[in-house]
C-alpha cells in the first residue's frame, strides 16, 4: 500500500543569504502563486536548520529539488549525498527545468526587475508585482537627474 501525504513546500531560513523578501513574504508569495486547485493541498511552511533533519521531523521520505544547468547538478548532488549520509531513509529526487527556463535565475530576474525590465513571462504574477514594488524606489532614485 502506498501512503500519500500532504505535499510540503518548505521555505528555509538561511542566514548565509540576503534575500529580497522576508521568510513571511516568500511564504505568502508562494501561496499566492499556487494554482487554485493546489492551495488547499500544499502546505507552505518555514524551517531552520538542515533540510534532511526537517524532512525526518515531519515524516517525509523524499526531498524534491529542481535543476537548471549542470553546475546546479554538481552542487545539488553533493548535498543529496550528504543528506543520504545523515539520514539514509530520506531520498532526494531531481527534476530538470524545461528548456525554455534554463536561463532563468533569481539573480538575473532581480537585475531585470531592478532596472525596470518586464519579468511577467518569467515568474508568477504575484512575484512580479511584489518585485516591482520593492524596486520602485530604486528606479525612481535612478531616474532622478543628478546635480
Amino acid at each position: 500500500m502506498i501512503e500519500l501525504l500532504l505535499p510540503v513546500l518548505a521555505v528555509a531560513e538561511n542566514s548565509t543569504k540576503v534575500p529580497l523578501f522576508t521568510v513571511e513574504e516568500r511564504m505568502d508569495l508562494i501561496r499566492e502563486s499556487l494554482p487554485d486547485s493546489c492551495r488547499d493541498t500544499v502546505d507552505v511552511v518555514t524551517f531552520s536548520g538542515l533540510t534532511v533533519s526537517y524532512a525526518k521531523e515531519i515524516g517525509a521520505t523524499a526531498i524534491v529539488r529542481g535543476l537548471r544547468v549542470v553546475s546546479d547538478f554538481e552542487s545539488e548532488f553533493q548535498i543529496a549525498l550528504m543528506n543520504r549520509r545523515l539520514d539514509p531513509t530520506v531520498h532526494t529526487m531531481f527534476f530538470m527545468t524545461s528548456f525554455a527556463n534554463v536561463f532563468v535565475s533569481s539573480s538575473i530576474i532581480r537585475e531585470i526587475c531592478r532596472n525596470g525590465g518586464n519579468v511577467d513571462t518569467l515568474i508568477p504574477h504575484p512575484c512580479a508585482r511584489a518585485m516591482e514594488a520593492k524596486f520602485a524606489d530604486f528606479r525612481r532614485m535612478k531616474e532622478k537627474p543628478h546635480g
